[in-house]
């Protein structure tokens, strides 16, 4: 089972950069955890179902173009520390 913090231990090796990580990631993704709720309410009960669908699948694919371009930086990144 991977989660956020899972996937970033197998990507630092040393527990310092991990904590550092961790601690800059687990504010954000808190507290868009604890915002989502109430926003979703707000344009369901405004605008309706359809857009709270709409908006949803807007943020999944914002999500899953960051977390591709993410990839891409990361393999960038370890073929240049394997070059030089």
């Amino acid at each position: 089972l991977f989660t956020p913090l899972t996937l970033l231990l197998s990507l630092f090796s040393f527990r310092l950069a991990f904590a550092r990580a961790s601690s800059h990631i687990a504010l954000p993704m808190n507290l868009a955890a604890a915002a989502a709720p109430p926003l979703l309410v707000a344009v369901l009960t405004n605008f309706g179902s359809s857009t709270v669908l709409g908006v949803a699948l807007a943020c999944s694919l914002v999500a899953l173009a960051l977390l591709l371009a993410l990839t891409r930086m990361h393999r960038k990144a370890l073929a240049s520390a394997l070059d030089g």
